[in-house]
């Protein structure tokens, strides 16, 4: 998610602020270069509490593309 983050147009961003997208951004880098220090607590909790409204607003987007 955070590498296809970085393609998107900054109009598109604007236009979603309800997203967080420069906390996608950011958590993806720590994910990738920061691993060892990733808090388990503070990931379980993206994972099953925001990332199931990440995924209904990218499964809209594709159904309306």
């Amino acid at each position: 998610m955070g590498e296809f983050v970085n393609d998107l147009s900054d109009e598109f961003i604007e236009q979603r602020d309800d997203i967080a997208w420069h906390e996608i951004r950011g958590f993806r880098n720590i994910i990738a270069h920061a691993y060892a220090s990733v808090d388990t607590d503070g990931l379980w909790e993206s994972i099953t509490e925001d990332l199931p409204p990440l995924k209904e607003f990218c499964e809209r987007q594709l159904k309306s593309s």
